[in-house]
């Protein structure tokens, strides 16, 4: 005998010895298989019999658990789509809760504030100072302490502060171009020590003997400008300017944010409507 013909024979007997579908039992009488056959009405009826020890209730036990089976695919089919859900409302979660606030930059530094250690005029009798006149620094103390704050050790510069105030030094003769004023007197800390002031006096000119200027601007108009005490007060330090420009003077206005744009061409000092126009237009962006 071929095995191969056998094969599907064996496959089938071993399907149906393992069914787990319970089988009914069916009266024999005299060795003979009986079938009964049942019509409509009884049908019905069947179904609304009660079931019984002569009866078990086999078709019920399947429903009831084909039905617990079905719910619970449901339930598993519910929790799968929570959890592919899940992603997703983490997102709008995350997209729908507040900002959080920027910390604001402090962009501004100081160098550290180095002391002059005492110098003997015995062993070193020359000393040398720039002449140049910086005022920045008292402007910079007074904006700190106007917003209620303390300003850093290195913008208390002691020179620009001095040198912000005007003082009736003599005009030098005509031999010299500057005059020497000094000064002596008592230390407040040190009664031991001597203060001398040196005040430095250059040659003041006429403006109408003055060189013609030819004046340059490279403005930055970036974002970070916005603020009252950068463009703004820029503005108004060169409508100042531009009102003491003469007609031999020249000045230009190159602004640069995201890209650099010539605001104002070379411009006759005499034209001040023009200048003050393109200073007014300036504003900060990008």
């Amino acid at each position: 005998m071929n095995i191969k013909k056998i094969i599907p024979f064996i496959l089938i007997f071993a399907l149906t010895a393992c069914s787990d579908t319970p089988k009914k039992n069916v009266p024999k009488k005299d060795g003979v298989r009986q079938e009964t056959t049942l019509d409509e009405n009884d049908m019905i009826g069947a179904s609304k019999t009660e079931p019984s020890a002569n009866h078990p209730p086999v078709e019920a036990e399947q429903v009831r658990e084909k039905k617990e089976k079905f719910a619970g695919m449901a339930d598993t089919a519910e929790s799968l789509a929570m959890i592919a859900e899940a992603p997703v409302r983490s997102m709008s979660i995350a997209n729908t809760a507040a900002p959080q606030p920027q910390p604001e930059w402090n962009t501004e530094s100081y160098n550290a504030l180095q002391e002059n250690g005492f110098i003997s005029t015995a062993n070193d009798p020359l000393s040398t100072f720039s002449i140049d006149v910086d005022t920045a620094s008292y402007s910079n103390v007074r904006r700190f302490i106007n917003e209620g704050k303390l300003p850093p050790k290195g913008a208390v510069r002691i020179e620009e502060m001095i040198n912000y105030f005007s003082y009736d030094y003599p005009q030098p003769d005509k031999e010299h171009p500057f005059s020497v004023t000094t000064e002596v007197g008592p230390c407040p800390w040190n009664d031991s020590r001597k203060m001398v002031r040196i005040g430095l006096k250059a040659k003041d000119i006429d403006k109408k003997d003055l060189p013609p200027s030819n004046l340059v601007f490279l403005i930055d108009v970036s974002g970070s400008m916005s603020e009252q005490n950068k463009l703004p007060l820029l503005q108004k330090s060169m409508k100042m300017l531009a009102k003491q420009l003469g007609g031999n003077d020249r000045i230009s206005i190159v602004v640069y944010a995201g890209h650099d744009h010539v605001m104002l061409p070379p411009t006759s000092g005499s034209e001040q409507q023009k200048i003050i126009t393109a200073i007014e237009e300036l504003g900060a962006g990008g």
